[in-house]
């Protein structure tokens, strides 16, 4: 059976009032799953890709009010007050699972929580974060680091080899950066995030696999970084602009110099990294980037510093996988991917 309720939801100062569409079985304490957010207007839609189920006790008010509020640094929440209710309802918001009619990522991953031990949890999250222990496990991955010399190149398919989505080669200029020398590791992320969703966990040098695009950036956040701009990935992967071909600086490949078409990911850093010292640009698993993907960006992407950030409903990924053939190793091959995707064939590294 279906059930309708209205609630508002007060955000950075916006009323946005939307209709709460959830199915279950009619119980005392009745469950739900989410299927459907849509503002009353009809211009938004926002569909919930989990299959997360949430659970409330049903009152007699007529309407639901919801705030959202940021709590921590990883975490954002939502109150629901239902008129009638003494119980305040606490939601868990995780940035997973939830896409606009254009795909773009807002939050979703609602569960139920306990509030006097959701805020025990989130309190004790922010003293690991702001914790010794945890400053010196930034300072090991910060020295991870390789500096980028910033500078103009051709980006672009300018072997004339690829897909559409790589034409037309055009002129982009960076400025300086910084980008990790490996691939995130099981091992890394198992130390900042404090769990490892890789589908083998049995090669802690190994890098992590099946994160989604939000994964990956709240990893990078979290140890003061970001992911790389599509455009700083290829100057990188490149030797800081040159035209070479694969991302550990030669024009030919052979198994000696990458991680492809094989069984399984390797070990970061098994193979000779490119002049600038970078590791496994070419092959091991793709690699998340910072921008929307879009095909016909080329054509018109600005000159200075290039990123498409503004909305979309894929995401970026770069070098090819352990899975790929060769052609998708080319430092301009371009992948996408929804932000929700988790595949074992996809990982990230960070930059700043």
């Amino acid at each position: 059976m279906n059930r309708v309720r209205e609630f508002k939801v007060v955000k950075a100062g916006f009323l946005l009032v939307f209709i709460l569409i959830v199915s279950g079985c009619k119980g005392k304490d009745e469950t739900y799953k989410v299927q459907t957010l849509r503002s009353m207007d009809g211009k938004t839609s926002i569909t919930f890709i989990s299959s997360e189920k949430v659970k409330w006790k049903e009152g007699d008010g007529p309407e639901i009010e919801a705030e959202y509020e940021n709590v921590g640094k990883n975490m954002l929440r939502v109150e629901i007050k239902q008129k009638g209710k003494e119980k305040t309802m606490t939601f868990s918001i995780a940035p997973e699972g939830l896409e606009d009619k254009q795909g773009n990522f807002l939050y979703s991953e609602f569960a139920l929580v306990n509030k006097k031990k959701e805020m025990a949890s989130v309190k004790k999250e922010e003293e690991r974060l702001n914790s010794g222990e945890f400053k010196e496990i930034v300072k090991k991955y910060e020295a991870l680091l390789v500096p980028v010399k910033g500078g103009c190149f051709q980006m672009g398919d300018t072997f004339n080899e690829g897909e559409v989505d790589e034409a037309p080669p055009h002129k982009a200029c960076l400025d300086d950066f910084q980008i990790d020398k490996y691939e995130v590791t099981q091992q890394a992320y198992l130390e900042v995030m404090r769990s490892n969703p890789s589908a083998h966990t049995d090669c802690m040098d190994c890098p992590v696999d099946k994160t989604t695009w939000m994964d990956a950036e709240k990893f990078c956040k979290t140890i003061g970084k970001r992911l790389p701009t599509e455009a700083e990935w290829e100057y990188a992967a490149r030797e800081g602009g040159k035209d070479v071909r694969y991302g550990f600086g030669k024009n030919e490949i052979s198994k000696n110099d990458a991680n492809y078409d094989s069984e399984k990911s390797m070990p970061v850093g098994k193979f000779a990294p490119n002049a600038l010292g970078i590791y496994d640009m070419s092959g091991n698993v793709y690699e998340w980037a910072l921008d929307f993907y879009s095909r016909e960006y080329y054509k018109n992407s600005p000159e200075k510093n290039p990123k498409y950030v503004e909305s979309g409903r894929l995401r970026v990924l770069r070098g090819g996988s352990w899975n790929h053939d060769a052609e998708y190793l080319r430092s301009s091959s371009r992948f996408s991917s929804s932000p929700f995707y988790k595949s074992k064939y996809i990982g990230f590294r960070c930059a700043k």
